[in-house]
């Protein structure tokens, strides 16, 4: 073999290796697509990589170079660019196998790129493409002068080492020291999976870091929240069992200022069943019995307004509920908003008093006298008047009465309608003409969830209690005046 063709052999072996390189870098394309979006470091290597096969590509003319060149820095890194590249490496393919058929058909010698010298990289050759035929050649069969020819057309050597006398270097030997020379690494799989692993490692730890921070932020703030509630519980517990002391304390002092007293006229009957019993017929839920003198002959409640009025000048009267606990002084004023959170010593506190409506005359009784209080759980003001819509209550007709003392008089009121409802304006209305205030007795009398045998008439004056119950309800208490003394 002629050393002519020797060397020819040499450039076809370059050439086979820039093919198997263009394939490798191919298939490996194909097999990263699963993990898209790549990140930009991978980008630019990739990018950087087919350039490399661009520039020294042996069966490429310079125009195809620069065309591809410019496709190739269109390709955005943003958008599916393996796609591009795949795409890239088939026309570079196709564009080879043209101009190689061409050149056999024509016998036309293959094209030396021209050598720039202010090229920094250049094409790694692989070390895997190593060729029997050329390992196998003694290097006494090549000159030196086709080893200077070689190293000037790779255009990377700035010296070219002088072979050993009989041995001549080796393929990898060349590889290596162009590599080495250009400072450049070997197109490998290994590098950008550890490039890979590494960048998804980061981006984990980060996630990971970023959901702990979340978590920590989200507990903190359920415990921060939680603390501040059971504070809040705390302090209201405290609150109100300082108000319930107050008002205990304020109770106390009421009763030795009043000085409650309860007339009993001689001969009066104090037991609703010691009367006799009318031939009527009786409903299970009703009682209709000759009580005309039961309640004319019953105890009257006498209080001592003077001290109470030292007190607080806007004391108006004083209930007491049968069957209840409600046995306070009432006040009157210009709104019904003051005592829902002020004492009957006018001091703040929650607990409120009992009031009457402002919009009734607290020197006389009008058609409907309303009075309002809260529904404490201690049972103090209203509290026990959610009692009387238990049957046990009802059953005892002896709680079906209301006692209420004035400045001007001491009265007697009788029960006929008890029942539970929505916030409402109806049944708190204060004015009224015949006609109106016949419905009314019609109306609130249906409501009653027992039947008590009293019917209410235009000519009757009605007393109406009112205040909270259970799940945002009001209780409702109404009693007709059956009995009104002078003092």
């Amino acid at each position: 073999m002629s050393l002519d063709n020797k060397k020819n052999l040499y450039d076809d072996d370059i050439s086979k290796t820039q093919k198997l390189e263009l394939e490798r870098y191919q298939k490996y394309l194909k097999s990263i697509k699963k993990y898209d979006p790549l990140d930009e470091e991978e980008y630019l290597y990739l990018t950087s990589e087919m350039s490399n096969i661009i520039n020294h590509s042996d069966d490429l003319s310079d125009i195809e170079v620069l065309e591809l060149t410019s496709k190739l820095e269109k390709i955005d890194y943003s958008k599916d660019y393996t796609i591009e590249l795949l795409e890239l490496t088939k026309e570079i393919k196709q564009i080879t196998k043209t101009n190689q058929k061409a050149r056999k058909e024509l016998e036309i010698p293959k094209v030396d790129k021209k050598i720039n010298p202010k090229k920094v990289q250049e094409k790694p050759l692989t070390s895997t493409s190593i060729l029997p035929k050329i390992n196998n050649i003694k290097k006494k069969e090549i000159p030196k002068k086709i080893m200077v020819a070689d190293a000037k057309k790779t255009d990377s050597r700035k010296e070219v080492q002088e072979p050993k006398e009989n041995q001549r270097p080796t393929f990898k030997e060349l590889i290596d020291k162009n590599n080495k020379d250009n400072n450049i690494e070997h197109f490998n799989t290994e590098r950008i999976h550890k490039i890979r692993v590494e960048m998804n490692t980061r981006s984990s730890n980060k996630k990971k870091k970023k959901k702990r921070k979340i978590e920590k932020v989200i507990w903190s703030t359920i415990f921060g929240c939680s603390l501040c509630v059971f504070a809040f519980l705390i302090l209201r517990y405290v609150r109100w069992e300082f108000e319930n002391k107050s008002v205990e304390d304020q109770i106390t002092d009421i009763y030795a200022l009043a000085n409650v007293e309860e007339t009993v006229n001689e001969g009066a009957i104090t037991n609703l069943g010691d009367l006799p019993q009318q031939e009527v017929t009786e409903s299970e839920d009703s009682f209709v019995l000759s009580d005309y003198w039961y309640y004319m002959s019953m105890s009257l409640l006498d209080v001592n307004f003077d001290e109470l009025k030292k007190k607080n000048n806007e004391t108006a009267g004083w209930i007491q509920v049968a069957g209840t606990n409600i046995n306070y002084p009432y006040v009157h004023t210009s709104n019904n908003e003051y005592y829902l959170t002020h004492s009957f010593d006018k001091s703040y506190n929650s607990a409120g008093w009992v009031y009457l409506d402002y919009r009734n005359d607290p020197n006389s009784f009008g058609r409907n006298n309303i009075l309002y209080a809260h529904s404490r759980l201690d049972n103090t003001m209203f509290g026990s008047l959610r009692g009387v819509i238990s049957h046990s209550w009802y059953t005892n007709p002896n709680n079906h009465v209301v006692k209420i003392s004035t400045p001007s008089f001491n009265s007697i009121w009788q029960v006929f309608s008890v029942y539970t409802i929505e916030p409402e304006s109806y049944y708190i209305k204060t004015k009224f003409n015949d006609t109106e205030f016949a419905k009314f007795l019609n109306t609130i009398t249906a409501r009653s969830v027992y039947n008590f045998g009293v019917t209410p008439s235009i000519e009757d004056k009605v007393l109406t209690l009112s205040s909270c119950y259970y799940e945002n309800k009001r209780v409702v208490l109404h009693a007709k005046l059956v009995r009104l003394e002078e003092k």
